[in-house]
């Protein structure tokens, strides 16, 4: 549905505000958002016979706003750790959709940064999901010790091995 729309008929930009020379001037891009959905906050849009956004583009100006607003959180978060060159972006969002990387890219490069994606990273999430089931938690081989960690009385004076299918691969084992 967002494929179809534009933006522009919603968000308001940094052009609509400062215009094109305006904007270089500052040494911002025109097409920076301002505001998101800043054109339907005015009666503009009410005016008889004035063009109205239609739902395409009112789902690309959601898309557009969600994306930003992640792009923005995790360049805050990058930069309390010092590391904004190395944003890496992932999950089954990401798969498949152009329109969410392209605006991740271009949101990046308009604030001086490069971002990354991992390829096949719709997995991630699926493959996180499935390591913190309880299926494949680390289990204790004996018995009396997943009864003192059920109880809370996790005696490590008795130290238990790790059945197999839990116990860490090498790196060579998986070459």
């Amino acid at each position: 549905m967002a494929q179809g729309g534009d933006c522009a008929k919603v968000d308001k930009l940094v052009s609509d505000i400062y215009g094109e020379d305006g904007s270089a001037s500052l040494g911002l891009a025109g097409s920076l958002t301002a505001s998101n959905f800043g054109k339907l906050a005015g009666a503009s849009h009410l005016i008889e016979g004035a063009e109205r956004p239609s739902s395409q583009d009112l789902a690309r100006g959601v898309l557009q706003m969600v994306v930003q607003q992640s792009c923005l959180l995790a360049l805050s978060f990058a930069a309390q750790i010092g590391c904004q060159e190395r944003v890496f972006f992932c999950g089954g969002f990401l798969d498949g959709n152009t329109i969410g990387q392209r605006t991740i890219a271009t949101t990046f490069g308009n604030l001086g940064f490069t971002p990354n994606f991992i390829r096949h990273a719709d997995f991630l999430g699926s493959l996180g999901s499935l390591s913190q089931s309880s299926a494949f938690r680390m289990r204790p081989r004996c018995r009396s010790a997943s009864r003192r960690i059920s109880r809370g009385l996790n005696d490590t004076s008795r130290p238990c091995e790790l059945s197999p299918r839990a116990r860490p691969r090498n790196r060579s084992d998986s070459l």
